[in-house]
């Protein structure tokens, strides 16, 4: 991981590049709330931002999120991978505004690829807004291994070309 937020308060990352995290996340927070992650450059990596736990108050607003073109473990493509920001068994309310995401998706052994710009697996009161999304394998995927994901919204935002790759694509899998 390239920054680690982890039970913190108040916390912003704001006007950095985070890259070359290709084993893990470019930025994380875990049961951190009020954390503001904004104006950043972020890709190169696994996942570039997950937000997991508690995430009450937390936004991601404002960053170009790309690129993040690999698995995190590639012998077992369920651990994640190729996402731009995943909300992960967390809760809020957190928000996702006002950023451009591009590109996020990784190959897998079989040649065909996994991730999405935003993925929700276990999440409640997620808000997706006013973002501008292209080129991914998916505009946002939704899963759980467990608890229901509830209150989300995803408002306003534009999705095009789904993927240049061959194969599978979706805009939204619910």
């Amino acid at each position: 991981t390239g920054i680690l937020v982890g039970s913190s308060d108040g916390v912003s990352i704001s006007q950095t590049r985070v890259y070359g995290y290709t084993n893990g996340f470019g930025i994380r927070t875990w049961n951190s709330t009020n954390t503001t992650i904004s104006g950043n450059d972020i890709y190169g990596n696994a996942e570039g931002v997950e937000l997991s736990g508690n995430a009450t108050g937390n936004r991601v607003s404002g960053n170009t999120i790309h690129d993040n073109v690999t698995e995190i473990d590639w012998n077992d493509p369920t651990k994640g991978g190729g996402v731009g920001v995943a909300f992960m068994h967390s809760w809020g309310p957190a928000t996702a505004n006002g950023n451009k995401l591009w590109h996020n998706r990784a190959p897998l052994k079989d040649g065909t690829y996994d991730g999405s710009d935003f993925e929700i697996y276990g999440a409640s009161d997620v808000t997706i807004t006013w973002n501008e999304l292209w080129d991914a394998e998916h505009a946002l995927e939704t899963g759980t291994d467990g608890p229901a994901c509830n209150i989300l919204r995803f408002t306003n935002n534009t999705a095009y070309a789904a993927s240049t790759q061959p194969g599978w694509a979706a805009g939204l899998l619910i």
